[in-house]
């Protein structure tokens, strides 16, 4: 029976992608025959009896980049760089070695500690999904740190991305003899939507609502939709969209959901209104589970998601710069509504074939391509 560890110390609860992908990998291996450990954040309390969690990590990731990004008053970035890897290290030196180590979403800091050579955990396979200056103009210095030091574990640590476009930002900064990039397939696989529909109804708009996420337009967001007779659901992870409502009854409103491929089966579309500046390179779980799911997709043109829509024909684009060009869009999809889906259930096909859990499972257990 093989061992797998999956370990992400940004599990802290239940919402987002971090739990979303780590759960559904777990009880896939499990499936597969595998005795699995998830080892989450200190702060995560488990609902899954069926699965061995352990809450090992005090620090996630995003914290320690708010940081970076805010204040680098009292400790300059490469102090608290290197502080946090060795509270990683220390932490993740915990783990027992297993025959394989899956690090779904990875980091700079982590990348350097798990490259320690006091660090055991069998073959590691780690996804990145972010741009290496996400959220810190010298990210880079960090990443290259982490790659430099893990050329002594190139055989050990197989790296990927789930956005090809990301394979050449960290090739650039990739030593001679480091690990080798691949792209990863995406774990999300979606389901059918049964019956079949005829009308745009439902907008969902899903996620955890911010800035970069199209909260300054989204009260027009929510106007236009209803002045073209369209309901809207509305989720918001951490909860702050009741003055923004305030009663709209076009407005399903929502807030943490624990199965939100369900909730994406329940809109006619979904609609990611993210920031090209800040999504550029990284990709959106909402957006790949809508394809895997057979649901249209309208997101902003230079953004990871626009660069996914095109490579499976699905979906619509509009440009971020002109609102109303996003409205004439989704009008546009209304009126066509039954084409723009027959095209979506073509690309979910497509999407299933090379993208969904069992397919990232088999590469980690070295399963050949078919």
């Amino acid at each position: 029976m093989k061992t797998v560890s999956i370990i992400d110390s940004c599990m802290v609860d239940y919402s987002g992608h971090h739990p979303d992908i780590n759960l559904r990998l777990a009880r896939e291996f499990k499936k597969r025959g595998c005795k699995v450990t998830v080892y989450a954040n200190k702060k995560f309390i488990s609902k899954d009896p069926d699965l061995d969690i352990q809450p090992l990590f005090s620090y996630g990731a995003y914290e320690f980049i708010s940081r970076l990004s805010e204040q680098a008053k009292s400790d300059s970035p490469m102090t608290m760089f290197q502080g946090l890897a060795a509270i990683f290290e220390t932490e993740v030196a915990k783990i027992k070695r297993s025959d394989l180590s899956i690090i779904p979403t990875l980091f700079a800091h982590q990348l350097y500690a798990i490259s320690s050579p006091k660090i055991a955990l069998g073959k590691v396979f780690a996804g990145i999904h972010t741009h290496p200056t996400f959220k810190n103009p010298d990210g880079g210095v960090f990443w290259k740190m982490a790659l430099i030091r893990a050329q002594a574990r190139r055989a050990e640590i197989s790296l990927g991305v789930f956005e090809p476009e990301l394979i050449l930002e960290y090739e650039s900064l990739m030593p001679h003899g480091g690990p080798e990039i691949e792209e990863f397939p995406i774990p999300h696989d979606g389901s059918d939507l049964g019956s079949l529909r005829k009308k745009l109804l439902t907008v969902g708009l899903l996620g955890h609502q911010r800035e970069t996420k199209g909260l300054p337009a989204l009260s027009r967001t929510i106007e236009a939709c209803a002045a073209l007779g369209l309901k809207v659901t509305l989720q918001d992870s951490a909860g702050n969209m009741d003055k923004i409502v305030k009663g709209n009854p076009a407005v399903k409103l929502m807030g943490h959901v624990e199965n939100m491929g369900a909730l994406i089966r329940q809109c006619d579309v979904t609609l990611l209104d993210y920031s090209p500046d800040f999504y550029r390179f990284s990709g959106s779980g909402i957006a790949w589970e809508s394809l895997a799911s057979g649901v249209p997709v309208l997101a902003p043109k230079g953004t990871a998601t626009s660069r996914t829509l095109r490579a499976f024909d699905a979906g619509a684009t509009f440009s971020a710069t002109d609102q109303r060009a996003k409205f004439r869009v989704l009008e546009e999809m209304k009126r066509n509504y039954e084409q723009h889906l027959q095209r979506a259930l073509v690309a979910q096909g497509k999407f299933r074939a090379k993208h969904g859990t069992s397919q990232f499972v088999d590469l980690m257990l070295g399963k050949p391509k078919l």
